[in-house]
């Protein structure tokens, strides 16, 4: 999960305050939707695979 906050502490410790207020309830299940993509986005699997295909299809259309 991310919050964004303007660059000073005031507000960087009202958006922790908020979050530590809300129940856990309220957020669990984005967190873990948030962690699964990540997982199948962002892991070091698909983030290679991604990468490999990119440059295939480049080498493929510099063959032509």
């Amino acid at each position: 999960m991310v919050r964004f906050a303007r660059f000073d502490g005031a507000d960087f410790g009202r958006n922790i305050i908020s979050w530590l207020e809300q129940p856990a309830d309220s957020w669990r299940a984005r967190a873990r939707d948030s962690a699964n993509r990540v997982k199948g986005e962002l892991d070091w699997q698909p983030l290679c695979q991604k990468a490999i295909d990119f440059v295939e299809k480049i080498y493929r259309g510099a063959k032509s």
